[in-house]
């Protein structure tokens, strides 16, 4: 055989101590039974079906895990980086409105400091400079009406100002009670599917165990059958004398009872290694099935009632109080007749004032296109931020279901490895800080029931977790040599191998003796 195998099924400790861990690796994932895509996918849940979809498409295209994961990570950083800026350059936008509400305002300053003007060139040849007192009142008259005018707006925006918190209120409890809803169901949709995985797991594992059972009970059934040609005399062809053959056979039937031992030996300890596993399982469905939530946390009554509450605010806006009735009434019941000036230098003043209200007024209504565009500018970055929120949730998404797919993989190859062993574990991934999964190739010894590191187990646990990894290579590769085992006087119990074990022991007599 190749010399480097020769070693490997040799020397206990050449696996462990001269292979470096990615050459044991190698070797461990030779021998791990080939993990398919859809086996992997299967073992998945709680994803979407187009998350799902997503994934069996972009495997299918050779694309490797870690190749998608980068791929999103980019796209990830990228949709971030845009995200934050956007806040900021809302609020630059902001800034820029001008601080006006109601351009309507100007407007009617206009038309009215027009109207003035109208009447004031057409009375000025009739105005008298005695009615500049019932011009004063007149203006006296029109202050009244503009307070009133601007408290009537006031009122109506408070009015309408309190309908649409109600409504908000209303909706925002509403859509709440949903979510709550929504969030028990998916959960307990999610824990079914994990419950029923369990379930499979378990079935699979009682046929293993029955399998096992079977094989057990034909291996036991096996007795000792005589090859007449052992107790004959190869040189003279007669046969051996009764002393001679007594011995023969004796010694072939303790080599058959032995070798029969210790292949029930190891299919019994298979046996209860599948029913911890049936254990771990069950023990797993019932911690399921207690977080499953009984209760939603909102009836329907209660979402119905909010409902209504809404239904019914929409069917009834707010309508005008007698407080606002009274107002229209007492600005309706002030005219204002315009009086004639005789003193044509104030009447040309006024009328210059009147230009300069209505030019000031122009200027603000300028503002009010460019308000537009900022409010639209503002619009559409509030939309960019609303898509790159979706987008951001959907490629999270694809990004989790990336990680558990390398996850599932990754456990699957590990138990297709550890199932060769029975007592020693091999661990091939670590945990990363930032929950990223690093290579290593790690064997863990079963000690009194833990498991160790091999570094850390003692010689007789390295020499027995040697010879575990040899029986796996020999059954793997199909072939056994003599095992040589050095310091054999530090290990009490030696668990069971088919191939021939050479112990080397310290001995202090002077003529060096073999035993079979």
């Amino acid at each position: 055989m190749d010399e480097k195998l020769f070693k490997l099924l040799t020397n206990p400790l050449y696996f462990n101590t001269q292979l470096k861990w990615d050459e044991r690796r190698k070797v461990l994932l030779e021998m791990a039974t080939p993990v398919t895509i859809e086996q992997v996918i299967g073992a998945m849940i709680g994803h979407s079906a187009e998350t799902i979809q997503w994934l069996q498409g972009e495997l299918a295209k050779k694309k490797t895990i870690e190749n998608l994961r980068d791929e999103l990570r980019y796209k990830t950083k990228a949709i971030k980086d845009e995200l934050e800026v956007i806040p900021v350059r809302i609020d630059e936008a902001y800034k820029t409105v001008p601080m006006i509400d109601d351009y309507g305002v100007f407007r009617k300053q206009i038309a009215e400091q027009q109207a003035i003007i109208a009447q004031l060139d057409a009375s000025k040849e009739n105005v008298l400079k005695a009615n500049q007192e019932a011009n004063k009142a007149v203006m006296e008259q029109q202050q009244v009406k503009n307070s009133l005018e601007r408290e009537l707006q006031a009122k109506r925006h408070e009015l309408r100002y309190a309908y649409e918190s109600q409504l908000t209120e209303l909706r925002g409890k509403l859509n709440m009670m949903k979510q709550a809803n929504d969030a028990v169901h998916t959960y307990n949709a999610q824990a079914i599917k994990q419950i029923e995985f369990y379930n499979s797991q378990i079935e699979t594992n009682n046929q293993k165990l029955q399998s096992l059972r079977s094989e057990w009970t034909a291996e036991n059934a096996k007795t000792f059958q005589l090859n007449e040609n052992d107790i004959i005399c190869p040189s003279c062809q007669r046969q051996l004398d009764e002393v001679a053959s007594l011995d023969i056979i004796n010694r072939n039937k303790d080599s058959f009872n032995a070798a029969k031992q210790s292949r029930l030996n190891v299919i019994t300890m298979q046996a209860e290694q599948v029913k911890n596993t049936i254990a771990s399982l069950e023990k797993n469905i019932e911690e399921v099935k207690a977080k499953i939530e009984d209760a939603l946390p909102h009836d329907e009554a209660a979402i119905i009632d909010t409902q209504n509450q809404i239904e019914a605010l929409q069917s009834a806006p707010p309508t005008d109080t007698p407080l606002i009735y009274g107002l229209v009434a007492q600005i309706n019941a002030i005219v204002i007749t315009p009086v004639e000036n005789a003193n044509f230098g104030d009447i040309n003043t006024k009328i210059a004032e009147c230009n300069n209200v209505i030019r000031e007024a122009e200027k603000q209504l300028a503002l009010e296109g460019m308000k537009s565009q900022i409010e639209a500018r503002v619009d559409e970055l509030s939309k960019r931020e609303s898509q790159l929120s979706q987008e951001l949730t959907a490629i999270e998404e694809r990004l989790f279901a990336c990680e558990e797919y390398n996850r599932a993989r990754i456990d699957m190859l590990v138990q297709s490895v550890n199932h060769r062993f029975t007592f020693t574990r091999f661990r091939l991934f670590e945990e990363q800080v930032n929950g990223a999964l690093a290579e290593c190739c790690e064997a863990l010894i079963n000690t009194n029931g833990s498991w160790v590191p091999f570094d850390s187990a003692n010689n007789a646990g390295r020499i027995n977790a040697g010879v575990d990894i040899i029986n796996a290579l020999a059954n793997y590769y199909a072939i056994t040599a003599p095992i040589f085992i050095d310091n054999r006087e530090g290990v009490n119990n030696l668990i069971l191998t088919n191939s021939q074990v050479i112990n080397l022991r310290v001995s202090h007599e002077k003529v060096l003796s073999l035993h079979s």
